[in-house]
């Protein structure tokens, strides 16, 4: 089964400490959580100083519960497959991922990992799960910024930061063929 801390390690790698960007519709982040998840961590607003605060192991805590946990991490399998899918979960949230991970598989996207998602996860051989994810998760956030072009500032690094599944179905093929 899948490891929480290899995962977050892929999540981390790509948000980094605190931003604050103008164009940032989350606001102020941290370790990748914006203010308003922050806020509904703290049940109450949260300030710009209080998320440049926040301690690395608040993130992990809020990542596993609302994130890690949502996607059903324990459950699946291939690391490789849930590392992807949560840092997608991270970047889109817990519902869009959902959805786009569902629409990769073929199934009715409702935005909740349930049994039937869940098995169709652990049935598809991991490369061709992670290449249809990951063109799924391209046209998403493409169609963000092509909606909203104040967030054409962000879809170059949206974009890689998807493909490198495709570097990971790389890696997964040199391992199988070991």
């Amino acid at each position: 089964m899948a490891s929480f801390d290899i995962a977050i390690a892929l999540v981390l790698r790509h948000e980094g400490g605190f931003a604050d960007h103008p164009a940032d519709k989350g606001s102020a982040t941290n370790f990748g959580i914006s203010t308003p998840i922050y806020s509904k961590w703290l049940g109450r607003p949260a300030t710009p100083l209080e998320v440049k605060n926040m301690t690395l192991n608040t993130a992990k805590i809020i990542y596993r519960a609302w994130y890690w946990n949502a996607i059903q991490g324990d459950t699946i399998k291939d690391q490789d497959v849930a590392s992807a899918f949560m840092d997608m979960a991270v970047l889109r949230g817990v519902a869009a991922a959902s959805k786009t991970m569902q629409k990769a598989l073929g199934l009715a996207q409702d935005g909740i990992i349930g049994p039937k998602s869940m098995a169709a996860i652990n049935a598809v051989h991991p490369p061709i799960l992670l290449l249809a994810f990951m063109r799924e998760c391209t046209k998403a956030l493409v169609n963000i910024a092509v909606m909203n072009p104040t967030q054409l500032v962000f879809v170059n690094n949206w974009v890689a930061r998807a493909h490198e599944t495709t570097y990971t179905v790389s890696s997964w093929l040199l391992r199988s063929a070991a």
